[in-house]
């Protein structure tokens, strides 16, 4: 039991920071062309015109593993399909500069 709570504890601290990595990489676009994200992220997923001089900028990636528990039936490992999505978004106003940014899941 102490394993379990240790390794989830150690997984969440991972998550965190790394989503803070995320959250200070993509701030650092704020205030500069959003030409120089692209360069560096690559292609966005989805383009959106919002409709009120901005445009949204998305980047996606989704990625899915298998695990195996520590726990078994009629000694059958069991198996858990594991996956995890990172949304990246920068909105430019009109004259193409990142004003803000938002990260769900990274």
């Amino acid at each position: 039991m102490t394993r379990i709570c240790l390794t989830i504890l150690i997984t969440l601290l991972t998550a965190c920071a790394s989503q803070q990595q995320t959250k200070s990489q993509l701030a650092n676009y704020v205030g500069r062309n959003i030409e120089s994200a692209i360069s560096e992220l690559g292609r966005p997923s989805q383009v959106r015109d919002m409709g009120d001089g901005t445009i949204e900028y998305v980047w996606k990636r989704e990625s899915r593993s298998t695990t195996t528990a520590n726990t078994s039936v009629m000694g059958i490992p069991l198996s858990k399909a594991l996956g995890s999505k990172c949304v990246k978004t920068l909105i430019a106003d009109q004259t193409r500069r990142v004003v803000s940014h938002r990260i769900f899941g990274c």
